[in-house]
Formats: C-alpha cells, sequence, structure tokens
C-alpha cells in the first residue's frame, strides 16, 4: 500500500525538533571539574568541621580553668572565713587581759610539792564558731607518804579550782589521761589535765 500526501507541501513538511549538540570529547573534563568541585566542597567542610571543634575544645578548656579557678577561690574564702573567726576568738581572750606571767606564777604556788609538771601548752579545741581554747597540763606524782597518789591529784585539781585569781578566766578541769608505772620501785601516776577557758 503506498501512502499519498495529498497536503500542500508548506502544510505537509513536519516540524524538526532541535536538540543541543553534544560533544562527547568535552564530557570528561567536564566531569573532571565536577569532581574537582565537590573534592574543593568536601575539604571546605572538613576545614570548617575541625575549626568548629577546634573552636569548642577552646571553649571547654577555659570553662574548665574557670571552675578550677571558682573552686580555688572558693576554697581560699573559707580559709579566710576560718581565719578571721579564728583571729576574733583570739582577739576576744585577749581582750580578758589574761596575762600569762601572772599565771604562771600563780599555777606555780599551787603545785603541791608531789607534783611536777612535764608539758604546758595554749590550745584549741574543736573546729569553725565551736573552737574553744584550754591550758593543757600534763606531768607526773609520787607518793612519798602513805597518802593515794589519786587524793594528791585530787588536792591539786581543788587548789586550782579554789584559787580565784587563777581559776577566774576558766571553766571545770577535765581529766583526759591517768596513768600509773612502777620505777626503782616507786609508783609514779602520770596525768594530763584540760583547763577550758570560760566561754565569753
Amino acid at each position: 500500500m503506498v501512502k499519498v500526501n495529498l497536503l500542500p507541501p508548506e502544510i505537509s513538511k513536519s516540524k524538526e525538533i532541535a536538540f543541543p549538540a553534544l560533544n562527547i570529547q568535552r564530557a570528561p573534563v567536564f566531569l573532571f571539574s565536577l569532581v574537582i568541585v565537590f573534592f574543593l566542597i568536601s575539604i571546605s567542610l572538613r576545614l570548617m568541621t575541625m575549626y568548629q571543634k577546634k573552636g569548642l575544645y577552646d571553649v571547654t578548656r577555659q570553662y574548665q580553668q574557670a571552675e578550677e579557678l571558682a573552686k580555688k577561690n572558693r576554697i581560699l574564702k573559707q580559709e579566710q572565713d576560718k581565719l578571721i573567726k579564728e583571729c576574733n576568738l583570739l582577739e576576744g581572750y585577749l581582750k580578758r587581759n589574761v596575762v600569762w606571767s601572772e599565771k604562771l606564777s600563780q599555777l606555780r604556788n599551787l603545785i603541791p610539792k608531789e607534783v611536777w609538771l612535764m608539758y604546758l601548752s595554749f590550745e584549741k579545741k574543736g573546729i569553725e564558731d565551736s573552737a574553744l581554747y584550754s591550758l593543757y597540763l600534763r606531768g607526773g606524782l609520787i607518793s612519798q607518804d602513805k597518802t593515794s597518789p589519786l587524793g594528791i591529784l585530787s588536792k591539786f585539781i581543788n587548789q586550782l579550782k579554789e584559787d580565784k585569781a587563777f581559776f577566774r578566766d576558766f571553766d571545770n578541769p577535765i581529766l583526759t589521761d591517768l596513768r600509773t608505772e612502777t620505777r626503782q620501785n616507786l609508783e609514779i601516776m602520770t596525768f594530763a589535765v584540760e583547763i577550758p577557758f570560760r566561754k565569753m
């Protein structure tokens, strides 16, 4: 069967579609350029990430340093408060006009002949607001007659309490240690007494 085109020539011409010319020789260059672009973008992103990580590390390090400084500052403040309280406490005791030369002279006159002192100190007991200061005496005694060593020690402590000039700044003595031992057939008793300062 033969097809006959009866339409006039100006109508019968089919429309031609124009496609852009594709140059196959330039395709590798285009792909290579595209790879280079993506590679450069990837490197830029990596560099930006590294820069941000470094910035985050610096911020974290500075924060840790600030925390350490704040901790040290808190510790120093606590130490300062503690020292201020101790200074105020000592200042209060000093204002009471305790003349230690007089106290020691009075103490010497109150010690029985059977008793001797080996240690004397002024120390703090307790911490912070509850801190109190005490006079500590450590000594020994020998009974030279039939008197009980405990009786001699009791007499010594009572003499301390009954002497108003010596005892007016103190509270009741506390026996903190008591031991007996034998040396050269002599019974020796050692003792320790704490005499707290009277609360202001």
